[in-house]
């Protein structure tokens, strides 16, 4: 399994100090944003379009501890999507016999 690689995605003014914003990873074309929001002050938000996540407020102001709370939402979701497909799939096929 390979390491997971956050990389800075922050847009940067020419002359502006080097301050990440936005951190992305990508995980087989499920895209993650750790990412500082306009009304949301100092904290860190989390977004990912693929599993329906707009901005959810991580409650945390330090970068790393926000990192693994997004992780820990991420994996929970997609667990949770798992089961429910998982129970879908049972019911067609159950209907299908």
């Amino acid at each position: 399994m390979s390491k997971i690689t956050w990389i800075d995605e922050t847009s940067y003014q020419r002359g502006e100090e080097r301050v990440p914003k936005t951190w992305f990873l990508n995980l087989d074309n499920i895209k993650i944003y750790i990412t500082r929001h306009i009304h949301y002050g100092d904290t860190w938000v989390l977004r990912c379009d693929q599993l329906g996540i707009d901005i959810l407020d991580l409650e945390t102001n330090k970068l790393e501890e926000a990192k693994e709370r997004g992780l820990i939402t991420i994996n929970m979701k997609l667990l949770s999507l798992i089961k429910t497909y998982s129970n879908i799939s049972d019911m067609i096929t159950k209907e299908m016999k």
